[in-house]
């Protein structure tokens, strides 16, 4: 995905592992750039899901569309 992040976003989209593994939840928008170069905003959310300990164990990562909406 993030070779698909149009180049003006890249710099401003949070680098999202470390945050994740610290048990933040992050929500933010971007463009990409599909194969065919259309241009499409995105909403991504992403939170980790802790085992029994309370460690996190799976990175859950929901991305939508929202060009639609942006328009």
């Amino acid at each position: 995905m993030n070779l698909m992040i149009h180049p003006e976003d890249r710099a401003h989209r949070p680098t999202a592992l470390e945050r994740q593994i610290a048990g933040e939840k992050l929500d933010f928008e971007f463009r990409i750039v599909s194969p065919t170069g259309q241009e499409r905003w995105v909403r991504e959310v992403a939170f980790t899901i802790p085992d029994a300990n309370g460690q996190p164990t799976w990175i859950c990562v929901i991305t939508r569309d929202i060009s639609d909406f942006k328009r």
